[in-house]
């Protein structure tokens, strides 16, 4: 069956439609994430100074006395915020290390979720929690894996512009202009290509390096297709966030009990919105891989 943006989409709204029990479990799973990363904060007592706006003025009878005054907060500012992240740095490395490892497993049990809902007429909880545990190790490769490749990237474009930046500064914006424009572009086309890693990872059972390339034979000759997907949802996404943000905003701009009401109604909405969403991302996701990968020819990845 060949790979159809519309199908897929469908596929995606009509999974996400049974997904209920999955949403509720990743929605717990974010809460649970978000109650220990902000215990995990007050543990560290956190000064003021950190939540503070950096350029609001200080009172003063002159705008040089205004000046100073202001330096001399920021700099009191930065001395409180860097004497607390000192302290506080383990707290808040182990914080770090705790969110990537919780976001791997619910993503992968999220995916395991989806693909069952996909592939089978029925998805249970079960297969969430299996499918986080059971692709965990791979996961963290990927992620692992991309990090590496983005630190290697990274380090590249430093070099390159201090290369260009001994040659001149004409030769310095040309590079810098040129770079960001194939950057861009690369980062378009690796991104759509990699697109379906991770449904390779735990749909399939395959590592990283293997459902990389099943990512890469999956959109060969598919890259405007799947480009195309992306884009419609991202479109219909955008639609129904532009929606809930225009009431939230209205709401903060009418003030008061009613202004309250508005954002609420605004902020529940979307906060429900984007967790269904996911659901529907990844089914039409996973729905328009496996008819991709299904008709997919055998040649070698391009």
């Amino acid at each position: 069956m060949a790979a159809r943006i519309g199908t897929s989409v469908v596929t995606g709204f009509r999974s996400a439609n049974r997904s209920w029990l999955g949403i509720g479990l990743y929605a717990a799973g974010w809460l649970v994430i978000g109650v220990i990363s902000l215990a995990s904060l007050l543990v560290t007592s956190p000064p003021q100074a950190l939540f503070e706006d950096a350029d609001t003025p200080a009172p003063a009878v002159t705008a040089q006395a205004d000046a100073q005054m202001v330096e001399a907060r920021n700099t009191e500012r930065e001395r409180i915020i860097n004497a607390w992240f000192f302290r506080a740095w383990p707290v808040l490395l182990g914080l770090a290390i705790v969110y990537v490892l919780a976001t791997t497993w619910l993503t992968g049990g999220q995916l395991g979720y989806a693909a069952q809902l996909v592939r089978t007429p029925h998805a249970h909880l079960r297969d969430f929690r299996a499918a986080g545990s059971r692709h965990f190790g791979p996961l963290l490769g990927a992620l692992g894996l991309g990090l590496a490749v983005s630190v290697i990237a990274f380090a590249a474009v430093i070099a390159l512009v201090m290369v260009s930046a001994a040659a001149g500064r004409g030769v310095l914006v040309a590079l810098s202009v040129a770079a960001l424009l194939v950057a861009s572009v690369a980062l378009v086309w690796l991104g759509v290509r990699l697109v379906f890693w991770w449904i390779a990872i735990v749909g399939d059972g395959l590592g990283p390096i293997a459902a990389l390339k099943a990512s890469f034979r999956a959109t060969r000759k598919r890259w405007w297709r799947t480009m195309g997907l992306v884009a419609l949802l991202g479109v219909i996404n955008a639609g129904a966030s532009i929606v809930c943000r225009a009431i939230v905003i209205f709401g903060g701009v009418l003030g008061g009990v009613g202004g309250v009401l508005l954002i609420l109604a605004g902020v529940l909405p979307l906060i429900i919105w984007s967790l269904y969403f996911t659901f529907v991302f990844t089914a039409a996701s996973i729905r328009f891989y496996d008819d991709a990968t299904k008709s997919a020819p055998s040649a070698s990845v391009a």
